[in-house]
C-alpha cells in the first residue's frame, strides 16, 4: 500500500510497503521509537546545563565549530563498495538538503558523534539524528499570529498547552515550520511521532529504503524550551555542512561516556545497552571499529 506525505500527516500513522532486512516494518518503527526515546532521555539529562541564554554565549551559526577545524580524528564512512558508497552519498545528501533549506535542525546522537569525531558519518550509521529548537527567545509576540513560525516563546507555549495531544502539536510544528521549507527538496514526512518527526529522502518506510539505496530515515527530536536555546555553529559533515550544538563535547560525554572518541561498533554499542536486537549490522560490518585507524 502506498501513501503520500499528506496522508501520513493527516493520520499520524506510518505506512510503508517495503520491509527492512531481517525485521518487519512495524518492528523497525517500534524499535526506532524506543531507541530515540532512550537517546532523548540521555540528551535531556544534559540539556539543563547545556542550554545557554543568548547573553551567556554568542551563538553564531555562520561560524565553523572549533572541533570541525583541521583534520578529523578518524575518517568518515568512505568505502569503495558500490552499495555502501551510495548509502553514504544518500546520508550526506539528506544532511546537506536540510542545511541548505535553512530548516534550523542540529545534529545529535550518532550523527553529532560522527561530525565531531569523523567530520562525517560514522561507518555503518544507518540514519540521521537531529534536534529542532522550536522556540526562539528573540521572537517578539505577534498579535493574531496563526503560524508557530511567527509566534514568540510565550505564544508557542500557550499553543502547546491548548493541545492535549503531543502528536497534534508536533504535526503543527511540521506544517508551520518544516513543510514550507521542504517544498523544493527531496525530504518528505514519514511520521509525526510523540517526540517530533521521522522524515526521509527516500521510501516511505522507517529506514527510508537505505538497504535498497532509495533514501535514509531522518529522526527529528523537538526541543520546546521557552527561555533558553542551544548555542550553535556550523560543522563539517563529509562534503556537506550542518548546524551543530556548540557544546557538543559535553553532550556526547553525557550520551556515550568520557571515552566517546574511542570508536565502538554498533554491535558493541547496542549490546552494552542491553538491546543487541536493535542492531542491524552484521558481525563483518562491525569490524570497522577494530580496523579503523586515527589520522
Amino acid at each position: 500500500m502506498q501513501a503520500d506525505a499528506n496522508t501520513l500527516l493527516q493520520t499520524g500513522v506510518r505506512i510503508g510497503d517495503e520491509l527492512a532486512p531481517g525485521r518487519t516494518d512495524e518492528e523497525d518503527s517500534e524499535i526506532g521509537e524506543q531507541e530515540t526515546a532512550k537517546d532523548m532521555n540521555l540528551w535531556m539529562d544534559h540539556v539543563s546545563s547545556s542550554l545557554l541564554s543568548f547573553d551567556a554565549i554568542r551563538s553564531d551559526p555562520a561560524a565553523l565549530c572549533p572541533w570541525s577545524e583541521g583534520e578529523p580524528t578518524f575518517l568518515p564512512w568512505n568505502t569503495s563498495d558500490h552499495a555502501h558508497a551510495n548509502q553514504v552519498q544518500i546520508i550526506n545528501s539528506a544532511v546537506e538538503e536540510l542545511f541548505e533549506a535553512k530548516t534550523g535542525v542540529l545534529l545529535k546522537g550518532g550523527s553529532l558523534l560522527g561530525a565531531y569525531r569523523h567530520h562525517g558519518s560514522i561507518p555503518f550509521d544507518l540514519d540521521v539524528d537531529l534536534i529542532f529548537q522550536i522556540c526562539d527567545p528573540e521572537m517578539p509576540d505577534t498579535p493574531g499570529a496563526v503560524s508557530l513560525a511567527h509566534m514568540s516563546c510565550n505564544q508557542i507555549a500557550q499553543e502547546r498547552a491548548s493541545m492535549k495531544d503531543k502528536t497534534a502539536f508536533n504535526r503543527k510544528v511540521y506544517e508551520d515550520m518544516f513543510a514550507p521549507k521542504l517544498v523544493d527538496t527531496n525530504i518528505k514526512l514519514l511520521l509525526v511521532t510523540s517526540y517530533g518527526l521521522r522524515l526521509t529522502n527516500g521510501a516511505l518506510q522507517w529506514d527510508g529504503g537505505l538497504s535498497s539505496q532509495q533514501g535514509v530515515g531522518i529522526d527529528v527530536e523537538f526541543h520546546t524550551g521557552d527561555e533558553t536555546r542551544l548555542a550553535v555553529c556550523t560543522c563539517s559533515f563529509g562534503p556537506s555542512s550542518s548546524l551543530c550544538p556548540l557544546d557538543a563535547q559535553n553532550m556526547l560525554t553525557t550520551m556515550y561516556g568520557k571515552d566517546f572518541m574511542i570508536p565502538k561498533s554498533q554491535c558493541q554499542h547496542y549490546a552494552d545497552l542491553g538491546h543487541p536486537d536493535w542492531n542491524q549490522r552484521s558481525k563483518e560490518d562491525c569490524l570497522w571499529a577494530e580496523n579503523i585507524k586515527p589520522r
